[in-house]
């Protein structure tokens, strides 16, 4: 079955003034976050108030170029064969990744693509509704448990606010979520015949994702 792109939830317009008003909600959210305590034993814990979802502590992986949540234990890296190895947030050269948040789908913004899932088996976020799916772990993402997110799409010729990256892109081979501008760079659990390398990609059809970080 050819994989289909994932399509927003509602308009991927922006909201007036939105990057600044996300960005005041992202502060008070990580400072009630620095205090808090993992919802669940297996999932990610959220760093917000009630009023602005957003849950901090999503990094990217200088191996693989993924997006995957690291303060949950154990993770697995396409990198790796069979995923026996762990994603890692310092590159080789001692860069630190930048500390990414993300919005829930129960109190996020409107006009973004709903969707997205974190994996307890390899600690990424992946696109649920297409199926399909492919863990570094072997096997399909295993999203039971996870809270539902939800991510911005960037329409072309858009700038973002000074709190986003825009450039995160939808592999179609595994649903994984990526770092586009690195594509060359990066590793999907799936082998491709047309991608010898084994590189996550977008196929050209992908949208251009943007995602909050706290500085």
């Amino acid at each position: 079955m050819t994989a289909v792109e994932p399509t927003p939830f509602d308009s991927p317009l922006r909201r007036d003034g939105h990057p600044q008003s996300r960005r005041d909600l992202l502060k008070k959210a990580a400072l009630v976050g620095l205090g808090a305590g993992a919802v669940l034993a297996t999932e990610p814990a959220i760093f917000a108030k009630p009023a602005a979802a957003v849950q901090s502590g999503w990094a990217h992986c200088y191996h693989c170029r993924g997006l995957f949540y690291p303060g949950n234990g154990p993770s697995a890296c396409p990198l790796f064969t069979n995923g026996n190895g762990s994603h890692s947030t310092v590159s080789d050269d001692g860069v630190a990744s930048w500390n990414y948040a993300l919005w829930t789908e129960s109190s996020g913004p409107s006009g973004f693509q709903k969707g997205w899932r974190w994996c307890s088996k390899c600690q990424g976020l992946f696109y649920l509704p297409n199926g399909n799916s492919h863990c570094p772990k072997g096997g399909a993402h295993n999203g039971t448990g996870s809270f539902a997110y939800m991510l911005e799409v960037v329409p072309p010729g858009t700038t973002v606010g000074g709190d986003e990256q825009a450039g995160w892109t939808w592999c179609r081979k595994c649903q994984g979520l990526f770092f586009g501008p690195f594509q060359a760079d990066s590793y999907c659990p799936v082998f491709s015949t047309n991608d010898a390398l084994g590189h996550h990609t977008g196929g050209g059809i992908s949208y251009n994702y943007s995602l909050l970080y706290v500085p």
